[in-house]
This record gives structure tokens, sequence and C-alpha cells, in this order.
């Protein structure tokens, strides 16, 4: 049985981004909402829902009316995503199975219940969830958190449902970081796969203290190598994951992406090109020293040419698009309070409510550094930046986001 860690790592971070910066990519998801129908499931004693899409069952214990009525709408719109990254594969139509608890405790009873051997493992993932086969499993996180995870672990699922061989662990956890970003428009969700913003700082955090790995290291890595480390460790290795995906995709102009969806179908129909033969089945154990031969194979170019042409994108990403991933988030949340989270337009002017930051509101930090004007923009803020993000939770209620020890209020429309 095909068996990998995945672990959906998400983070936001308070920082307010302005508007000259380039833009990224495009957004595009599904032109009308998928039918849904509900039916009651017994998890042990407790009374939970099945939710019935074309595509996916989805098996839960949560009980917010809102994510109920949207989750199925960003799984069935996450695989039109996932068909559009490949798009000669034939896919198998049976139904999709997602086990998404309410709660951590009983995300853990069914882990030990179901997952077996791998279960201690499973155990340690700290925030997120993971596939086996063609079933995935998490826990609710919040709303927007939770999209993101389903929408990350459903390219998991969906490769574990259709591809006969393996991908290397950090290509699939890049590109499944590729579909974590989510906005909405008329109640249906759209997918921008350039777009990432806890990543894209990360890596800015891992590119200015040098601490970015080689590609020979990383394309050798596994999650389950980095399932036990901290915080910091665990983001470091999903944000240089998604930049090489990110790089295939679309990097040198979009040169590579041919050859990453030759990969791709090739992987699905057991034929990759692997000189160990590791990859073709993928109930196998991958091998760490077929990756770099299938990265030369594919792109046509010895290893210390991609490693270098990877690393110019990374530095493209950490200081010329920085901005502008800021500013889909500045857009994304700073929205004025109760304003419904599927009733954004796209098109909204993020600039149009600029956040009111003073630099006297960072609390005293060793870490703290508060800036008079904003590094991306003097006309959209002024805030507190510092080396890491570790918050990620808001309160609507106070008008504040908290980012490493620093407070910031956005005056919202």
């Amino acid at each position: 049985m095909r068996c990998l860690f995945r672990i959906g790592v998400l983070g936001l971070a308070c920082l307010a981004a302005g508007c000259a910066s380039p833009q990224l990519g495009e957004w595009s998801g599904p032109a009308a909402a998928a039918d849904i129908t509900a039916t009651t499931w017994m998890f042990g004693e407790e009374k939970a829902r099945v939710l019935r899409s074309p595509n996916y069952l989805i098996y839960t214990t949560i009980d917010d009316p809102e994510t109920l009525e949207l989750l199925p709408q960003v799984m069935e719109g996450a695989l039109s995503m996932y068909r559009q990254v490949v798009p000669d594969l034939k896919t198998d139509d049976r139904p999709l199975e997602c086990f998404i608890f309410k709660s951590r405790s009983e995300w853990d009873r069914y882990t030990q219940r179901y997952s077996g051997e791998d279960a201690e493992t499973y155990l340690r993932i700290r925030s997120g969830g993971y596939t086996i086969g063609d079933r995935f499993v998490f826990y609710y996180l919040g709303r927007m958190s939770t999209f993101s995870v389903a929408a990350h672990e459903g390219w998991h699922q969906f490769a574990g449902r259709n591809f006969k061989g393996r991908l290397p662990p950090f290509l699939e956890e890049g590109l499944a970081c590729m579909f974590e970003t989510i906005s909405w428009q008329q109640r249906l969700p759209r997918w921008n796969l350039s777009v990432n913003t806890a990543r894209a700082q990360t890596l800015r955090s891992l590119m200015d203290s040098g601490g970015a790995m080689p590609l020979a290291d990383l394309c050798a890595m596994h999650a389950g190598d980095i399932v036990g480390q901290d915080g910091a460790a665990i983001d470091a290795f999903y944000a240089q994951c998604w930049a090489f995906a990110r790089f295939l995709w679309e990097g040198e102009g979009g040169r590579h992406r041919p050859a990453l969806r030759r990969w791709l179908l090739a992987t699905a129909e057991g034929t990759v090109y692997d000189p160990t033969g590791s990859h073709r089945r993928a109930g196998a154990p991958w091998n760490r020293k077929a990756v770099g031969p299938m990265l030369e194979h594919y792109l046509g170019m010895p290893l210390a040419e991609i490693d270098a042409a990877y690393r110019q994108f990374m530095r493209k990403i950490a200081y010329e698009e920085l901005p502008a991933h800021w500013r889909w988030w500045h857009w994304r949340f700073g929205r004025r309070r109760g304003t419904n989270i599927a009733s954004q337009v796209e098109d909204h002017d993020p600039c149009g409510g600029k956040p009111v930051i003073s630099p006297g509101m960072c609390r005293a930090s060793a870490s703290a550094t508060p800036f008079t004007t904003s590094p991306f923009s003097t006309t959209c803020a002024v805030m507190c930046e510092t080396p890491t993000m570790v918050a990620s939770n808001w309160s609507w209620k106070d008008r504040k986001m908290k980012w490493s020890g620093c407070w910031a209020t956005f005056d919202r429309r």
C-alpha cells in the first residue's frame, strides 16, 4: 500500500504589502458549483455526516455550516486544477474518500485505529494531515486553513489514486503546496498556482540567512525526515519544495513545464525514467539515489546547472515577487469585520483600505524591528518586521493580528 508522510503546515503572518509589485499568475477555478448531498455517518457513538459530490465522499464530524457547504466545492475545484497540471492523464472515476475531523482528539483516535504501524509517526504531525494510498485524513484548523490543507492533501490523494508509479517526495510535496492558496468569487473557489504568501515569506528568510539547502540535498529528502523537527525546519523544507515545483511549472518563462508534464505522465503510467527502477511502482520503497538522475534526464541538464537556475528562481521569489504575495494576503485578510469569506471578489484594489500600523504598536521584542515605511512600498504601510513568522491567529473582535510579537491594526473597509 502506498504510504507517504504528507504534512499540511500552514502559517499566516501580519504584514501589509504595497501596490507596486509584479502581478503573479492567473486565478481560475470551476464555472459552477457542484451538486452536494449529505447523509448520516457514525463515528463511534457520534452522529456525523458524509458529504457527497460528483467525485468525493467527505466523512466529517465538523458541524460548522459554512465549512460544510464550501468544503466539497474546494475539493471539486481542486480536482479540476490537478487535472490541468496533468492534462493527458486518464483518471479513475470512483469517488475519492476524505476523513476530516472536528478535533485533534478525534483525528488521533482514527489514526490509532486505522493507520496500523505508521500511527506512531503520523501522531507526531504537529498540524495538518496525512494521506495513505488514495485516502486523506486531517482535522479542522479553522475554515481557511482547513480548505488549504484539503487542497494540499487532495493532490497527494489524486496521485495515490491515479499514478502507477511514485513521484520523488520533495516534488510531490512541492506540487501539493501550489494548491494551498484559495480565493473566492461568488462562493466559488479560485486558485493561483503562483501565489503562496507563507511559503514565499519563509523562502525570503532562508535566502536572507543563507539557509537554503542545495538541490542535491533537498531532492533526497522525504517529509518523514522532518516530521519531528521544529516548525522552522518543517517550513523551510516545504518552502523550498514549493519553490522547486514552481520553478518546473513556470520558471525561465515556462521552459520546464513540458518536461514536468512528461515526468508526471510517465510516473502515472508506470514508465518513468529511473535507473534504479524504484519509482515505477507506487508501492515500492523510493530510492533517494534515483532522484538526481531523474531530474537530469527530464530537464536535459546536469544537476549543478539545474541547482543554479533553481537558486536564481528562489531569489526572484524572495526579493522580486514577495510584495505581490503580501498584496494578495492583505487584500484577503484585511477586509472589514464580518465579511463572508466566500463573497470576496478578486479584482478588489488591495490598497483601497490602507493599513494603519504604527511603529509604536510593536511590543518590546528582541527580534522585532519597527519600520517607519514598508520595504515593499512607501505608500501602503508602516509595519513591524521580524525574521521568523511564528503566529497564525487573529481576532476579528479586537481587529488585531499577532505576528511574532508585533501587533497591527488594519483599517478595513
